[in-house]
């Protein structure tokens, strides 16, 4: 079974924590903050009690008017559970893991009480390992982004049927085009009981199967090309600029998603939108540009102009 982000997360801590647990010389450090306060327990797990502790609730924290769950407050928080574990003759802690509203298990570290000192909180390491996070979730919606420059269009739906024993079964396929309008194009082909599913399936297939156009300056192919799949045939021409997108059906929708703005095309044969689109692409694939045909030759550029 597959776990979603959170059941990996806490299958984690629960692994973490088997390997690892608090001592009386060195008891585990956990910390916890909500939306209000930030509490912190220094736990002797072979005793099961609590060696020190700490939060923004504690009087000393709160004479000094720090507004609770913050930076300055954390460092307070901090250097008071600090001076109760020295109090007590305890020099090192072993931090596992950090709960922020939900437990986030992080890789097991030791870390040296004077050192913590001297960095004013144990939680000011906190904060940082929180603040990767949030550069880390950044990232990830900056590929979100990148991964949304791609456009779909869905070609075909078309429901099938399947005789079984005991009735028919029903089923939806659906033909995908995918293209960033920048020199990739890929066609796939999903099949699934319901249409959404059909149409990721399809997606992620188009995905697999992607090829790289080489555009010219007109946004235009370099030169005539043919393709087929199947029955069908399709035949490109390229064309100057202002001439537009001369196609119609799936051979269209692959070339505009392709990032092509002037060209003739003409499909020949087959009506079949999925073997006219692979057609489509069959065609684009086989495009190449001087420099590559001179590379293939292992000749110069002038070389082949000659």
């Amino acid at each position: 079974m597959k776990l979603n982000r959170k059941q990996s997360t806490q299958r984690r801590h629960r692994r973490i924590r088997r390997k690892l647990s608090g001592t009386a010389e060195r008891p585990r450090l956990a910390v916890f903050r909500s939306n209000m306060h930030i509490y912190v327990q220094a736990i002797d797990d072979t005793a099961d009690r609590t060696v020190a502790s700490a939060s923004t609730l504690d009087a000393d924290v709160k004479s000094q008017g720090l507004a609770s769950a913050t930076g300055d407050a954390s460092t307070a928080v901090g250097k008071l559970v600090a001076e109760r574990l020295k109090a007590k003759g305890i020099d090192s802690v072993i931090l596992i893991a950090v709960a922020i509203s939900t437990t986030v298990a992080l890789k097991p570290s030791l870390t040296p009480l004077a050192k913590l000192a001297s960095t004013s909180s144990p939680l000011r390491g906190i904060y940082k390992i929180v603040a990767e996070q949030r550069e880390r979730r950044k990232k990830s919606n900056r590929n979100r982004e990148k991964e949304s420059e791609w456009q779909e269009r869905v070609v075909q739906i078309r429901r099938v049927t399947k005789v079984v024993k005991g009735g028919k079964k029903l089923s939806f396929r659906a033909i995908v085009v995918i293209g960033n309008e920048r020199g990739q194009v890929g066609v796939g082909v999903g099949k699934a009981s319901d249409v959404i599913g059909a149409v990721k399936k399809g997606v992620a297939d188009a995905k697999k199967h992607l090829v790289t156009v080489p555009l010219t300056k007109a946004n235009s192919i370099p030169h005539q090309t043919n393709g087929r799949a199947g029955g069908a045939k399709v035949m490109m021409r390229p064309a100057a600029p202002g001439t537009g997108v001369i196609a119609g059906g799936a051979v269209r929708t692959v070339l505009e998603l392709s990032g092509v703005k002037n060209i003739l095309a003409k499909q020949l044969g087959s009506g079949s939108p999925l073997n006219n689109a692979r057609a489509t692409v069959e065609a684009l694939r086989s495009l190449r540009t001087l420099s590559s045909v001179a590379k293939e030759r292992d000749i110069s550029l002038e070389q082949l102009y000659a």
